[in-house]
């Protein structure tokens, strides 16, 4: 014989399955159990401080996109408590990083400052017709070198190319200072020793075509530049 009932509450601050059951009690919100020693502990915290891994979808059923993710915590080596902070939001191009006790965090990759970047930009014959962007350089930088890799000779003797800014075209490398009639992987560099911009350029490369336009050419335009360091 048993009866149901369906219960919405006790008058108790206690609950126990069974006559020899486990026991539970509130305990200011908080809800503890019997443990075997006869005391009442934090049920949930013990339950969760019991074990060296956490397991996210435990009951997953192992097959398509349903499958346990779980977090493992060492089982020697650790001498301290170590905590990972996950960020408020999202924020794309952020990295794990931590810090000198191991407490991991989420935060912003920063370049190291002073290292050299080259940056590459291909050029064809079909781009006389406007300037072509290339790196916006950011503030401070400085441009070390440019140069010209010419991957297809052009057909004509009087196209020029040059590299620059919107209002000083030829900063950073001057038509004269290039032949874009030479032969497959010339090589043509400048180094003009411009100081700092101060703010951020954006270099543009400007290509100028023959009387007879041109039906052939290519290359590529490589700025080296760093944000140096001041000391």
């Amino acid at each position: 014989m048993a009866s149901y009932y369906d219960l919405k509450g006790t008058t108790e601050l206690s609950f126990q399955i069974g006559k020899k059951g486990p026991k539970f009690v509130n305990a200011s919100g908080v809800l503890q159990a019997k443990t075997a020693a006869g005391a009442f502990a934090d049920f949930l915290g013990n339950l969760l401080s019991a074990n060296d891994n956490l397991v996210l979808n435990a009951n997953a059923t192992l097959t398509g996109a349903d499958w346990k993710m779980t977090i493992a915590r060492p089982a020697s080596g650790m001498a301290a408590n170590v905590t990972y902070t996950m960020p408020a939001a999202p924020v794309a191009g952020q990295f794990l990083t931590s810090d000198v006790n191991g407490n991991l965090s989420f935060a912003p990759f920063v370049a190291d400052t002073g290292d050299l970047k080259i940056a590459s930009k291909a050029i064809a014959y079909t781009d006389h017709t406007a300037p072509v962007n290339h790196i916006n350089l950011p503030a401070n930088a400085i441009v070390a070198k440019t140069e010209i890799i010419l991957d297809t000779p052009w057909n004509i003797a009087d196209a020029v190319i040059s590299v620059g800014k919107a209002g000083t075209v030829n900063k950073y490398l001057d038509g004269y200072e290039c032949d874009l009639n030479g032969t497959i992987k010339d090589t043509y560099a400048a180094q003009k020793g411009n100081p700092a911009s101060g703010a951020t350029e954006q270099i543009i490369v400007t290509l100028i075509d023959g009387a007879t336009p041109a039906i052939a050419g290519a290359c590529r335009v490589l700025v080296y530049y760093s944000v140096p360091e001041i000391i």
